[in-house]
Parts: C-alpha cells; structure tokens; sequence
C-alpha cells in the first residue's frame, strides 16, 4: 500500500533532524486505503558536538556534572581516539563544556556551523 503524500511529507520533514542527542520515541500515525497504522521510530537527539580542533585537554571532562564526554585519558582508545566526544546518553544538556574549552570545539547542535555539520554524525557514530 502507498503512503499518503500528506504522511510522507511528514516523514520528509523528520529526516533532517538526524542526529539530534537523547533518545525519543516517535509515533506517527500513517492512513492506510483500509487503515491506520502506528508507526514508531527512535530518534537519536544530540545536544553537544565536539570537532576535530579538540586537544583533548579534558577540561570539558572536568567541566562535566555528568561525566558525559570520553573517551578520558585513563580509558580504552583515548590514544587513537581524534577527539573526545559527547555521549547523547548521558548528557544534560548544561553548556558546562562550552565556556572551558580552549579551542572553542564544543558546539551545541544547532549552533554547529555548516562546514562542520558532519561532526555530529561523527560523533553519533563513536557512540552507535
């Protein structure tokens, strides 16, 4: 069966919002010919990126209330990591990172500047 264009519009509109940091649960309800059909999709919503100017000074991991942002200098991979990076699970949503971080690296999503818009699909990939 073929999805309305009225829901496909929707679903359109939906896409350019990947990624975005939190989980969230997303229903849609799609009209069928002979039906309705719930539909449900999880959007990962990301609140902080960190680019690739990151010295991985850990100032933003001091910084942090949460502990959010790896990998730290005493875990697994923090030699060959590029830069650290915000983990969408675990972040609040504070600004904490922002303000302390040297080389101005951390950027909140929507805030991210176009030429480096693809270091929030970076950093979803780090945590997927």
């Amino acid at each position: 069966m073929k999805t309305p264009r009225a829901a496909q519009g929707c679903a359109d509109s939906l896409t350019q919002f990947w990624p975005v940091v939190e989980f969230h649960l997303l229903l849609s309800v799609v009209c069928h010919d002979i039906g309705v059909a719930l539909e449900l999709h999880w959007a990962i919503l990301m609140a902080y990126v960190i680019t690739d100017t990151c010295t991985k000074d850990e100032l933003c991991v001091q910084a942090c209330p949460v502990d959010c942002i790896h990998p730290k200098q005493d875990e697994a991979g923090f030699a060959e990591a590029p830069h650290l990076y915000v983990s969408p699970d675990d972040c609040i949503d504070c600004g904490a990172c922002v303000p302390v971080c040297p080389t101005n690296s951390v950027f909140a999503l929507e805030e991210l500047p176009a030429e480096l818009a693809h270091f929030a699909d970076v950093n979803a990939a780090h945590y997927n």
